[in-house]
């Protein structure tokens, strides 16, 4: 009788080879304007601070796309200041303030700049 191999799954390994795979396709079709979707690594608990070279714009718009990986869980409600821009809060897709651990260290979030809300989400 043949042994079957177990693979074990890497769930993070998963998270960003999907990320990786389908970020070009999330912006296929959109101008280059609204999306200055890059990568940068936030530092922070909380209050968060990220510069992300590529970014284009010099102020903040409505639909503006980031990837953002986080070095420290969040604790409480949390904002993102991204370069020069002033620091938003982070909430959830409905406009809530975030919960505790929400962010979880070494995550990364795809995070668009919602003008209604004024917040990142």
């Amino acid at each position: 009788m043949q042994k079957i191999k177990r693979r074990t799954f890497n769930i993070d390994r998963m998270k960003n080879l999907i990320i990786i795979l389908f970020f070009p396709l999330i912006c296929l079709g959109q101008s280059q304007t609204q999306v200055d979707a890059f990568k940068g690594t936030a530092t922070g608990t909380n209050t968060y601070t990220v510069i992300i070279n590529s970014v284009t714009s010099p102020t903040i718009y409505d639909g503006q796309k980031i990837l953002v990986k986080f070095t420290n869980s969040n604790t409480a409600a949390s904002t993102l200041k991204v370069n020069s821009y002033s620091a938003k809060a982070i909430e959830d897709q409905d406009g809530n303030a975030l919960v505790s651990g929400a962010i979880t260290a070494g995550a990364q979030l795809y995070l668009s700049y919602n003008s209604s809300f004024d917040s990142w989400q």
